[in-house]
């Protein structure tokens, strides 16, 4: 039996290793988060500890694990991190959207942003 393959999913790269295959929507996430606070989609990559840097990083993993059914590890090698950085960071990311601080309503706003970008976009959710 022939498992069902959804042809116009955007997920689906015929000859694509599995690995590979969600590259498209985890770029253009970062594209979008890039776009927000105002960084390269290289410095979200890179090193840096920087608060804004971490905060975009983990903005983009909250969103991936939230709105896709990748895998810890699949979007931890997109970011060069492993499994327990990405979970560390949707763990952050959730414990600041549950503050009713005045301080994080800004990220509840980007967040709103993203979703309606990434949503109205071509990839799938979920």
């Amino acid at each position: 039996m022939t498992p069902f393959v959804n042809t116009n999913s955007p997920y689906v790269f015929p000859g694509v290793e599995k690995r590979h295959k969600h590259q498209q929507l985890i770029n253009a996430l970062m594209g979008y988060v890039c776009e927000i606070y105002k960084i390269t989609i290289g410095v979200m990559k890179g090193k840096s500890r920087r608060g804004e840097v971490v905060e975009a990083r983990y903005v983009c993993m909250y969103m991936l694990r939230t709105f896709t059914n990748l895998t810890l590890d699949l979007i931890g090698e997109s970011f060069e991190r492993d499994h327990a950085t990405v979970l560390y960071g949707q763990k952050q990311i959730t414990k600041r959207l549950a503050d009713s601080i005045p301080k994080n309503a800004y990220l509840c706003n980007y967040i709103k942003e993203l979703e309606k970008k990434f949503i109205v976009s071509k990839y799938l959710i979920k």
